[in-house]
């Protein structure tokens, strides 16, 4: 029986799964097996997936049909199947640092289970770190309720008997999706859950990267694995503010109170430490000192605005999060003339679109063109993201599908599809029930 099972889930990301599946055969502890969980995927990963399981016997490829909840069916079916006592996991686009299964090991012989902080390498190879610790029953609480998730399935590790013996069995369409799961765990009381301060596992974001080409994400992927950066690196390299924040909305969408909220953190900030290559991200961290009830100082918004913006994994969506940190001082007004100020990023523009839309109703000209302008790996998010927003704020379902149409001729992998899809019976159904005839009417 190997010390520990590494499961790989994978549906469409061809260019990048190789690079995964390598780093966790890069493992120091040698004697684990990896399970590469097919979920409906395309020919170019199941030649990929049967490649290495034809290398290397350590490797399995389970492969499976497209389930529901990204196949959160087929997960939980190999948990309660594998013959390791421990499991832990890796997206198809992330790293697992050679020292991610020695790390975490040890400790599931004392806790069910066991995480990290995030750790995540943005687009433009800024890094950000996690900030949240389950031995708080604070955050514990706030992740038993589902209003917050502070870390991802790479940075995780479990003991698949623990798993099998208090969680229900999916079925495999079954849609409820592999966090709320976790949200289950996080509340039992039997489970003993320990958070590590460490860094052993590389987050890879698809999102913010969704107008990237194959060849582009392959090449970032595979420069980073031959790179090999030391822990120690990327502690000193990464920023704590976007972290912060993050376990902060989560903390407050539970019920805890701002000021709290604030108090907690600042404690996290304090114990990880801020390290001297924090930058400019700190200022939001800074900001949080005054925070209470959801307000930040309307004086510190701009600043809080400008840290956050250029933190952020995903750029376009982290607008809406600024927005809903700073509304509450600043208005729309206010937020818009932040935007402003801080165009052309794509970020900032996103924010103006968002604010103009607010404010009057449709997205200024001199917005649309700066938008456009913007470079081709971002016009497919912020196509989508736009017609999101004037899907849900204008009820204009014409400009809807024109952005739509906009992220349609900017994709490049296969998955963009099924994101295209979705929205797109969106706007017909909102289109539908914008014409659909009053009762009674005459």
């Amino acid at each position: 029986m190997a010390y520990a099972t590494i499961l790989i889930p994978t549906h469409d990301r061809a260019e990048t799964l190789g690079h995964a599946v390598a780093a966790a055969l890069g493992q120091t502890v040698r004697d684990i097996s990896v399970l590469i969980l097919g979920d409906g995927c395309t020919p170019p990963v199941r030649a990929v997936a049967q490649g290495w399981a034809g290398r290397d016997a350590r490797v399995r490829f389970a492969d499976l049909p497209k389930g529901a909840g990204a196949g959160a069916g087929h997960r939980d079916a190999a948990l309660r199947r594998v013959t390791a006592s421990r499991v832990f996991f890796s997206d198809d686009d992330d790293l697992l640092l050679p020292d991610h299964v020695a790390t975490l090991g040890p400790a599931l012989d004392r806790a069910e289970v066991v995480d990290t902080p995030v750790f995540s390498l943005c687009p433009d190879g800024r890094m950000q770190r996690g900030l949240h610790d389950m031995a708080l029953p604070q955050v514990r609480a706030a992740v038993a309720s589902g209003r917050s998730k502070p870390f991802f399935d790479v940075h995780l590790g479990l003991r698949a008997e623990a798993y099998a013996r208090i969680m229900p069995p999916l079925t495999p369409h079954c849609p409820q999706p592999f966090p709320e799961s976790l949200a289950r765990l996080a509340g039992h009381p039997e489970v003993r859950w320990v958070t590590l301060d460490a860094i052993t596992a590389i987050s890879l974001h698809g999102k913010p990267r969704s107008g990237w080409s194959a060849a582009e994400r392959e090449a970032e992927i595979a420069a980073l694995a031959a790179r090999s950066p030391p822990a120690a690196d990327l502690r000193a390299a990464g920023q704590l503010a976007f972290g912060a924040v993050t376990l902060a909305w989560g903390l407050s969408a539970a019920g805890l109170d701002g000021g709290q909220a604030q108090a907690l953190v600042g404690d996290l900030v304090t114990l990880r430490g801020r390290g001297p290559a924090q930058g400019h991200g700190m200022v939001a961290l800074d900001a949080l000192t005054g925070w209470a009830g959801g307000r930040i100082a309307p004086d510190r918004a701009a600043a809080v605005a400008q840290a956050l913006g250029g933190a952020a994994p995903s750029p376009a969506p982290q607008a809406g999060q600024i927005a809903h940190l700073l509304h509450p001082s600043v208005g729309w007004a206010g937020l818009h003339a932040i935007a402003t100020a801080a165009a052309p990023a794509p970020w900032a523009l996103c924010l103006a679109a968002l604010a103009e839309a607010r404010l009057h109703g449709r997205i200024a000209a001199s917005t649309l063109l700066a938008l456009r302008a913007l470079p081709e790996q971002a016009h497919f998010g912020i196509g989508l993201e736009l017609a999101q927003l004037t899907l849900t704020v204008l009820q204009d379902t014409d400009q809807a599908t024109a952005w739509l149409d906009h992220a349609r001729a900017h994709r490049h992998l296969a998955q963009h599809a099924g994101m295209i899809a979705a929205l797109h019976e969106l706007i017909a159904a909102r289109r539908g029930a914008l014409t659909a005839p009053v009762a009674g009417a005459n």
